[in-house]
């Protein structure tokens, strides 16, 4: 009986642990996706503009 509730115990604190990891990597990957969202909006949009000696689309600067 008591290896089992040793066995139960850690069980818990495993089952713990995984859910606070959860929530950490939950954290992380929310900053990064709001720090890539913001790099991207800080980026502004840029537009092609074609020459009109070679008829190829370039980034307009």
């Amino acid at each position: 009986m008591l290896q089992f509730i040793f066995f139960l115990l850690l069980f818990v604190l495993g089952a713990y642990c995984y859910k606070k990891l959860r929530q950490e990597l939950a954290k992380l990957d929310e900053e990064d996706r709001r720090k890539a969202k913001l790099e991207k909006r800080d980026e502004g949009v840029k537009t092609l503009k074609k020459d009109p000696k070679t008829g190829v689309y370039r980034m307009d600067d």
